[in-house]
């Protein structure tokens, strides 16, 4: 995918029609624009991702609290993606996704945004329900730490193949959550610690 390996801007329409293999007047006529292009090609499975996120959320087992486990509430959030870059054409959508996350492509991001804002919202509420000591404010902080995590290891520049000398490979789903899983509980559990008030400007 065009846009997933060079970005937005770097893509022209006509790249776009040479690829496809199909005349520039008939991508107009269907899509409008480019950014609509975007907005249609990141829609079609971000819905999807969407959808199951919420499915494993309402699944989440709970305690005698009614509280979900931390470490589960991540992995609904991370497994969907995850999972999702082992289908057909799914590794592109990942790496446009993670692009999407840095880049700023004005409405096609905003459209982008919004499909996952009400799920990242219960992500977050999930969050807060498995770490009632914390506040809202640290969980917005983990969770910022978490969509770093996320993006980077979607976007899969084969760095750590790379340092690891092949020892680790992210595209394994079940050991790459085998590791970032309790990472991430762990980080979302440090932010409850008292931290140092910050030094006076002289």
């Amino acid at each position: 995918m065009l846009f997933a390996e060079h970005g937005f801007d770097a893509v022209s329409m006509r790249d776009i029609t040479a690829l496809a293999k199909v005349n520039l007047a008939s991508v107009n006529y269907h899509f409008g624009s480019k950014r609509a292009l975007l907005a249609e090609v990141v829609g079609s499975r971000a819905h999807l991702l969407v959808e199951e996120r919420l499915r494993l959320l309402s699944a989440l087992r709970r305690d005698k609290n009614g509280r979900p486990k931390l470490e589960d509430v991540i992995e609904a959030f991370l497994r969907p993606s995850l999972e999702m870059s082992r289908q057909p054409g799914g590794a592109d959508h990942m790496r446009l996704r993670a692009r999407l996350g840095v880049e700023r492509v004005g409405e096609s991001k905003a459209q982008f945004e919004q499909i996952f804002d009400a799920s990242n919202e219960k992500i977050i509420d999930a969050l807060a329900e498995a770490l009632p000591d914390h506040p809202r404010a640290e969980i917005y902080w983990g969770f910022h730490c978490l969509l770093g995590i996320q993006n980077y290891t979607m976007a899969n520049s084969g760095r750590i193949q790379h340092l690891s000398r092949g020892a680790c490979d992210p595209t394994d789903v079940e050991a790459t959550l085998a590791r970032i899983v309790p990472f991430v509980a762990n980080g979302f559990r440090a932010l409850k610690r008292k931290r140092a008030a910050p030094r006076p400007r002289r």
